[in-house]
């Protein structure tokens, strides 16, 4: 049996928290773990074992790029197992957050942001702990994206930030759901060669013309 194997059979066959026996041989079998291996762990491991192992991270000697890969792991795999983010689940995340300071953690809110997994409530509450700067252009983003839904017909000046932002596929959704004001949609235009984002842009010029096209055939 080799050492993940061992590793991995103590986190199967414990009880709902380790004991300090158990503990004693974990830390002991990660010592003898190179560090690469230690960063390859979380991976080894069954949803299971990385979540006893998650719970017991005050008492293990993994080292910290390895800890933060096992809280990443813990909350990839709950958050995948869940429709919508629960209330309960984010409030553990951003707690873990708040302690650790995990910039993985950081990651999956913005990955829940983008597929729009949670509620414009359950946003604010993350937005009092995190101000990393992906994070607010998303969390703005979505915002417009709630507001969309919600029927709000953006404005040129809407728009403009949306495009300062590069929040491209927020204002490919804004087009498709044809929620921009004619002054709006005249913001987008033809890139310039050799400009940043060209094809983006240039697909989304084509979009807002053509929506602007259909608007203008219907007032006639």
């Amino acid at each position: 049996m080799t050492e993940i194997d061992a590793f991995i059979d103590i986190l199967e066959s414990s009880g709902t928290e380790l004991q300090v026996d158990e503990l004693c041989k974990i830390n002991s079998l990660i010592s003898g773990m190179s560090t690469s291996q230690q960063l390859g762990l979380s991976g080894e491991l069954t949803p299971k074992a990385n979540s006893r192992l998650y719970h017991a991270m005050n008492r293990i000697v993994l080292i910290p790029a390895a800890k933060e890969h096992v809280a990443f792991s813990y909350f990839a795999g709950r958050i995948e197992q869940e429709l919508e983010l629960g209330d309960s689940l984010l409030e553990e995340l951003l707690q873990a957050l708040a302690a650790t300071g995990y910039l993985a953690l950081v990651s999956l809110v913005i990955t829940v942001i983008k597929r729009d997994r949670l509620s414009l409530m359950q946003l604010e509450k993350a937005e009092k702990i995190i101000d990393e700067k992906t994070f607010m252009k998303e969390a703005t983003a979505f915002r417009y994206r709630e507001a969309v839904k919600a029927g709000f017909i953006l404005n040129s000046e809407d728009v403009l930030r949306l495009l300062s932002m590069r929040a491209y596929s927020t204002l490919d959704y804004i087009l498709e759901s044809k929620a921009a004001t004619k002054e709006g949609l005249g913001v987008f235009s033809e890139p310039q060669l050799g400009e940043k984002d060209r094809k983006i842009k240039r697909g989304l010029y084509e979009k807002a013309s053509q929506v602007l096209s259909e608007s203008s055939r219907a007032d006639s």
